[in-house]
């Protein structure tokens, strides 16, 4: 609870700042250049944070489909919530929540992503077993995520962890945790070198529910 309440904390003042992640934070590129979007999809954002991405996919999924954002801090969705309004996408709609916990009901979605936001989570098999849970039969998983160059070490601090490094899993961690979930057709694409930044790498991650 610690850290959950220093992370709320941390990216309310980011949001008051004009940013996301920290100076020190790793970013991790394009997501939805790598989803397969259509109209008529319900997708679902995982740590949706302002909206950007959850409000681009609502646009390739029309009002005909659904948008989803869950996030932890309530600044973040009172924020992306006025940028739907804003914008007048009726069908985009955001939800405090946890990714460990999702307020969704089984089989409900087409699409799960999330950019630079599972690493945050310290219990990342409950993620991907939410995930796998509100998921219908062939719908998809794709996650831009940090991800580490060798194990994780036990200590962390909550200023690395809130900068998307102390939380980062090293990929066979992360695979085998889908595995566990049930995914099948689970890829990997970095976007820099493993280790390229300073042990540290993005990556998008694509694995399937059959």
């Amino acid at each position: 609870m610690e850290l959950e309440r220093y992370l709320i904390d941390y990216y309310t003042r980011r949001l008051e700042e004009g940013g996301c992640c920290g100076s020190q934070g790793l970013g991790c590129g394009d997501l939805l250049r790598h989803v397969d979007l259509a109209p008529g999809l319900a997708v679902l954002d995982l740590g949706s944070g302002p909206g950007h991405e959850t409000l681009a996919a609502a646009k390739a999924v029309g009002p005909t489909g659904r948008a989803i954002g869950v996030d932890l801090t309530p600044t973040m969705v009172a924020h992306a919530r006025a940028q739907a309004a804003a914008q007048g996408i009726r069908w985009a709609e955001f939800h405090v929540g946890k990714m460990e916990a999702l307020p969704l009901p089984d089989l409900s979605v087409d699409r799960v992503i999330s950019n630079c936001a599972v690493n945050l989570s310290q219990d990342k098999a409950r993620v991907f077993a939410e995930a796998f849970r509100v998921l219908r039969q062939g719908g998809h998983l794709v996650l831009a995520d940090v991800l580490r160059h060798g194990s994780r070490p036990q200590g962390f601090s909550k200023e690395g962890w809130a900068a998307c490094r102390d939380g980062a899993e090293a990929w066979d961690v992360y695979q085998s945790l889908l595995e566990r979930a049930g995914f099948i057709e689970i890829s990997v694409y970095p976007l820099e070198p493993p280790g390229a930044l300073g042990g540290f790498y993005p990556a998008v991650v694509r694995a399937v529910k059959p």
